[in-house]
C-alpha cells in the first residue's frame, strides 16, 4: 500500500477565460454609471439623487474588482496550490449583483415597471458569488490527477474523467510539453505541461506513477 497522491490540474487558459467572461458585467456598470452621472448633472434630488449615487458607487467598485480579478488570474498559483481568484467569495459577482439590483430599480424608477428577469439574475449572480468557494472546491475536486493503489484519475474534460487501473495501463509518456497516459486498449489522455500551474508537481506525480507502472510484470513506461 502506498499513499495516494492528488494534484490540482490549473488551466491558465482556462483561469483566464472564466476571468475574460467576467468582462460582460462592465457593459451594464459603465452604463449605469453614466446614467447616475447624468442625473447628478441634471440636479436630481431626493430618490433620484440616491439611486444615482448607488449606481455610481456600485459600478465603480465592480469595475475596480474586475480589474484586480484579472491582475489575480495573470499571476501563478501559490505554493500551497490555492489560485489567488479562488477565494470564498466572489466579489466580482456580487457586485455585479448589485449593479443588476440598481438597474432593476433605475427601471421601475423611470418606467415605474418591476423588471422581474433582472432581479431574478440578480439574486442568481448574489448566489454564484456566495457560493464559489464551494464551486471551485467541487471543480478542484473534479480537475486533479490522482495516482493510488486501485490506479490513475485525470480529470477535467467536460464529457468524462479519464479512469485506468494499473492491470489496464500500458504507458506513461512525460515529454518536454505533453505527458501522454496509454492504456491496453489504446485509451489516451494528453496533459499540456506548458498549460499547467503547478506543472513540475504534475511531472513528478506522474514520474512516480511511471516508476510504479515499470515495476509490474510485463508492463512499460516511458519518460524522456
Amino acid at each position: 500500500m502506498t499513499d495516494a497522491i492528488s494534484v490540482p490540474l490549473r488551466s491558465r487558459r482556462r483561469e483566464k477565460a472564466l476571468a475574460v467572461q467576467k468582462l460582460q458585467h462592465a457593459v451594464p456598470a459603465f452604463g449605469l454609471m453614466l446614467a447616475g452621472t447624468q442625473a447628478i448633472r441634471d440636479g436630481e434630488h431626493g430618490f433620484a439623487l440616491a439611486l444615482a449615487v448607488f449606481e455610481i458607487l456600485t459600478s465603480a467598485v465592480l469595475l475596480v474588482t474586475m480589474a484586480r480579478a484579472l491582475r489575480a488570474a495573470r499571476r501563478p498559483a501559490s505554493p500551497h496550490g490555492a489560485h489567488p481568484g479562488h477565494a470564498g467569495v466572489d466579489w466580482v459577482e456580487i457586485f455585479a449583483g448589485f449593479v443588476l439590483v440598481a438597474e432593476a430599480l433605475e427601471r421601475w424608477h423611470l418606467k415605474h415597471h418591476i423588471a422581474r428577469p433582472t432581479i431574478l439574475t440578480a439574486i442568481l449572480t448574489f448566489g454564484l458569488g456566495l457560493s464559489h468557494g464551494r464551486l471551485a472546491a467541487f471543480r478542484a475536486r473534479r480537475r486533479a490527477l490522482r495516482v493510488d493503489d486501485s490506479g490513475i484519475y485525470v480529470g477535467g474534460r467536460p464529457f468524462g474523467a479519464f479512469r485506468a487501473t494499473w492491470d489496464e495501463l500500458a504507458s506513461i509518456a512525460i515529454e518536454k510539453r505533453y505527458a501522454r497516459i496509454r492504456t491496453r486498449t489504446g485509451r489516451e489522455r494528453r496533459l499540456d505541461l506548458d498549460d499547467l500551474e503547478g506543472a513540475d508537481e504534475v511531472r513528478r506525480a506522474l514520474e512516480g506513477a511511471s516508476g510504479r507502472l515499470e515495476e509490474l510484470p510485463g508492463r512499460g513506461a516511458s519518460v524522456s
